[in-house]
């Protein structure tokens, strides 16, 4: 089994980074292309104080005998969320494995970016570094969706005790695209 180094992501991780969303996409058949860019993913990670996402990145090792040594080949991306309940929140917006670098059911999507001991994943400087950052930061909360085809994901939250809030939680959800704030705006 291939090795990898889990770090935070970096600004000349951004096409990389791009090129992994795509794919995401394309996993889940979704129509057309994200309308995320370059730019804005730069803007919105590297802004300093003002940045709004923060993503982790798995790579094969540079020094690795694998094909594509030094790929960015998964990703995890978050950014801050509230909760007038509990208080700090981490919302994980997006996580992708490349297909011929998810491992065996143990070593599931989510442990591959969320280190687990049994995948071969390290950072030697940051051991569990998104883990650690999540509870540096003062986060009491880890919230995220999932396509509920992924029978291989869900499969892993229930062994992690993870509580599913679409059966729980007894609240709607609502979103409102750029076009309806824009008009909900001018009303």
């Amino acid at each position: 089994m291939a090795s990898y180094v889990i770090r935070r992501g970096r600004l000349e991780d951004v096409d990389s980074l791009l090129g992994l969303i795509v794919k995401l996409q394309e996993d889940f058949h979704r129509d057309g292309q994200p309308n995320i860019t370059e730019d804005a993913l730069r803007r919105d990670a590297f802004s300093g104080e003002e940045a709004s996402l923060r993503f982790y990145v798995a790579e094969v090792p540079p020094t690795s005998d694998e094909k594509d040594a030094g790929s960015v080949v998964g990703f995890a991306a978050t950014h801050n969320f509230y909760s007038i309940w509990k208080g700090r929140a981490l919302y994980l917006c997006g996580l992708f494995i490349e297909e011929n670098h998810r491992a065996h059911e143990e070593c599931s999507i989510v442990s591959e970016i969320l280190p687990h001991d049994r995948c071969g994943l390290h950072d030697e400087a940051h051991p569990r570094l998104f883990r650690q950052d999540s509870l540096d930061s003062g986060f009491v909360t880890l919230i995220w969706d999932s396509v509920p085809t992924n029978d291989r994901a869900m499969k892993f939250f229930a062994k992690m005790g993870v509580t599913n809030t679409t059966k729980t939680a007894e609240w709607e959800y609502f979103r409102l695209e750029k076009q309806a704030v824009m008009k909900f705006a001018s009303e």
